[in-house]
Parts: C-alpha cells; structure tokens; sequence
C-alpha cells in the first residue's frame, strides 16, 4: 500500500523516539504491504460500529451541541485537521456499554468526566462524557485543551503500538536490530510517557496559549492530587509537574514555531522561540 507511509507518518512535533518507532514500521510494511493498516482499520473499526450501535444518537453538531461543536471546530483549525465526527454520552450510556462490553475494548474509556478518541487521524471519532461538557471546574479553553490532548494522540497513531503488540507482528520481522528496537520500545515506560509528550503538544497547538494547557493540568492536579507529582519511573504517564515543564519548553522551541508555520501556511518571527529541535530533546530527556 503505497500510502502507508503517509499513514503511519508521525506528526511533525512528535518526539524523536516516535519517529524512530515509525521508520521501523515503514520498513515492515514493504516486507508484509498493508498488513498494519489492516489490523488498524479492522480493529477501530469494530469498536466504533459497537459503540455507535449502543449510542444510538446523531453525532454533535451546530444545531444540537454548539458549544462542543466550537470547541472541536477551534481545534481543528489550530491543529490543521479535519473536522471528526463526535459523539457525546451520558450516565445512562456508560451503564449499558458496560452491560454489553463487559471487558476490552473501548469499554474502560466510557467513564465519567472523560474524552476519547477512536479511528486513525484519517477516520477519526471523538466520545466526550456530558459530564465534562457540563462541569465548572474546566473553562472552554481548557476543555479543548483536554479533548486536543486526545486527538494528539489519534493524530501520531499511538493506538498502533497496542495493536502492533496484540497482534504479534514482531514474529514477521526478519531484521534481527529491527526487531529489538520493537520489542524495547513496546515495553518501555518511558516511551509511553513520551506519547504524552506529543499529545500535550498537539494540545498547545491546537489553543496556542501554554498558560490554558498549564491551567488544565493544575486544575486536574488539585482535582486529583495523586497526579501532580509522583514517582512516574514506572508509570505510562508522566507526573503533571513534569507535563507542565515540558510543555513551556515546547512552546519556546523552534519546533513549535515551525509547526505554527506550516498549518497557518505563513512566516513565524522565530527569534522568539530559543531552543533548537535538539536542545529541546535534550531537555526531554532529562525530564522524561
């Protein structure tokens, strides 16, 4: 499939390790064509034709759901990708989701105060609880903030190194090096906290203000304290004080400012922004 590098193509602002990860992919696919988009496509599929099934509701649009629909479209825009199709769910539909897919899946996202994405970034469906729509203790910003976060991680594919890692595809790789950068980068922490990485910087993007992604994750800090800073050494998650560090040194890196520069397609005065591509992994790293 010709397109695959297309498609499994990292964002821009991913970190270097994702881009490594998915030039490893590249190369499988030219030994098995299409069999990684196969089980990607196959899989998102299923759960998404379930769920929707369950729901039984329209998606969200300008008439039923304006203020979400804002919120997404605003995203879009400062992310430069097309509008999704979104789905919002209650109460009632975490119980009869649960009733029905006891286990697996998508089961364990539909729960309350939380956003998900399902799909790849070329088909992709986004599930918002009404109960985060409806809470105070987000502003709007800061809820496209936390949904933008997800799309992120839609956006550089990260469902892939699940479903790569379910599928056993690494019996396939001939190349023995190949082969063990997979199986290292599938079992190691810290490469799932630098997935965060890239979707907390495809959350500062998509607002363009580091203060409302900050503000986002000190609020869900003083919600839930355990988040803000505790031993992540072997968590897939980085703590929240290490996220907000991050991410102001993302928003003064070259890499930023080039991203700005390509979606909105005209010149960033880059003397602003003070850390090379380099300098930034370097910091990452050490905080990673």
């Amino acid at each position: 499939m010709r397109d695959f590098p297309n498609f499994i193509q990292p964002p821009l602002y991913a970190t270097d390790q994702e881009k490594q990860f998915s030039d490893v992919l590249i190369e499988f696919n030219k030994q098995q064509p299409g069999y990684l988009k196969y089980i990607v496509h196959t899989e998102n599929m299923r759960r998404i034709a379930a769920l929707r099934r369950l729901l039984g509701k329209d998606q969200v649009n300008a008439s039923n759901n304006p203020q979400l629909f804002n919120v997404i479209t605003k995203l879009c825009k400062g992310l430069g990708v097309n509008m999704p199709i979104v789905f919002t769910y209650g109460n009632r539909d975490i119980a009869a989701i649960t009733d029905v897919m006891s286990s697996g899946g998508a089961c364990e996202l539909f729960v309350e105060n939380n956003a998900f994405t399902l799909g790849t970034k070329d088909s992709l469906y986004i599930f918002v609880s009404e109960e985060l729509i409806n809470s105070t203790q987000l502003n709007e910003n800061e809820l496209l903030v936390l949904i933008a976060h997800e799309v992120g991680h839609a956006m550089a594919n990260h469902s892939l190194r699940t479903l790569t890692y379910q599928s056993n595809f690494i019996q396939y790789i001939v190349d023995i090096d190949a082969k063990n950068k997979i199986k290292k980068m599938m079992s190691d922490k810290s490469f799932s906290r630098l997935q965060e990485v890239t979707a907390d910087r495809a959350a500062l993007i998509a607002c363009r203000n580091v203060d409302y992604v900050c503000s986002m994750l000190d609020k869900l800090g003083k919600v839930h304290p355990e988040l803000m800073d505790y031993d992540d050494s072997e968590s897939d998650h980085p703590n929240n004080r290490k996220r907000i560090e991050m991410i102001r040194l993302f928003a003064k890196s070259q890499l930023y400012a080039e991203c700005i520069e390509r979606i909105d397609g005209f010149p960033v005065d880059k003397s602003r922004y003070i850390y090379t591509e380099s300098d930034l992994q370097v910091h990452i790293m050490r905080i990673i």
